[in-house]
């Protein structure tokens, strides 16, 4: 290998060490949306200067057809190449990432589990099979499993949304995985060279306000200004980020305000952490991803925390 080879592979190893995701996963079932979902995969990638994985898996196989998976690589290999070339020429580089071709025989879910925990994936991208209301509330078996079962962060990439990701709306309500999710939604804001990334936390007026003595406008002027203080206090320290943070305090149950407000916005992608229970939101925020990702019509990259990635490693390995 060449001097100057060697030191952008170093570079590259460097960079996605740096940003947390070193390997992107797609899955894919050869659909349309599949398509989609490859477009943003790839993007993601070459974003994060990480290495991609099509991942396909066969659950009805006759041996006697092994010889398609020769072909059917070929084909995967060469749709791969092609969107990363795309997505290499969107971003201005001139290095593309690797690619790699993973085909398996089995149960979709339960072998795409595996192949995230054998090629050590950092990010897995799904795609969903329609924008329709119906489709949005079933989502579909192996995005639902992946989302629930993943090590990793899931990105559910919805095929009426835009391909090319130019606005992203960070959902945040002051946990850990909250705060994980908006630096990885910052990273990526970054590496896009978009302008900054919209923040939006929400609230609910709680009952029992008139036994308090309040009417509705007082509690609500309350309620929303703890919210801004509490916000600002767990932003505060990101003041010295490169990447503009606008910031929003919106009224109303928790997953319907945020898909609501991200279609306002007239976001490509919406980031939310999976986990966090604070003084911040009355929802847990595990459930309230699984509600954004249901009935969002935009993609939603869903960020596991570290203590639910081990938890699930751990379970694979009994698996």
């Amino acid at each position: 290998m060449a001097k100057s080879a060697r030191a952008s592979a170093s570079s590259k190893k460097k960079s996605a060490a740096r940003s947390g995701i070193a390997t992107v996963l797609c899955a894919t079932d050869l659909s349309t949306s599949s398509q989609h979902a490859l477009a943003t995969a790839a993007e993601i990638a070459e974003a994060f200067d990480a290495k991609l994985v099509l991942a396909h898996v066969v659950e009805l196989w006759d041996s006697r057809y092994d010889f398609l998976v020769k072909d059917l690589t070929k084909r995967l290999t060469e749709e791969a190449l092609e969107r990363v070339a795309q997505e290499l020429k969107h971003l201005g580089k001139t290095e593309s990432v690797p690619v790699e071709v993973v085909i398996k025989k089995g149960h979709a879910s339960t072998e795409l589990l595996k192949i995230v925990k054998a090629t050590k994936a950092d990010l897995v991208v799904a795609g969903s099979h329609s924008k329709g209301a119906l489709d949005r509330i079933l989502l579909g078996s192996v995005a639902e499993r992946l989302l629930h079962a993943s090590p990793v962060s899931v990105l559910i990439s919805r095929p009426g949304a835009h391909a090319d990701i130019k606005r992203i709306v960070a959902a945040v309500d002051g946990s850990a995985t909250a705060q994980s999710g908006l630096d990885l939604a910052v990273e990526l804001a970054r590496r896009e060279k978009l302008d900054g990334v919209t923040v939006v936390n929400t609230y609910e007026v709680p009952t029992g306000y008139l036994e308090a003595g309040m009417n509705y406008e007082t509690a609500r002027d309350r309620m929303k200004a703890i919210h801004e203080s509490d916000l600002a206090k767990a932003l505060g320290k990101r003041k010295k980020d490169a990447v503009k943070l606008d910031v929003h305090v919106e009224e109303g149950p928790t997953a319907e305000t945020i898909v609501k407000f991200a279609q306002q916005e007239d976001a490509d992608l919406i980031v939310i952490g999976t986990h966090g229970h604070t003084a911040l939101t009355s929802f847990f925020l595990g459930s309230v991803a699984q509600k954004v990702v249901r009935a969002s019509p935009i993609s939603v990259l869903a960020v596991k925390s570290a203590q639910h990635r081990m938890s699930i490693l751990e379970w694979l390995d009994l698996a």
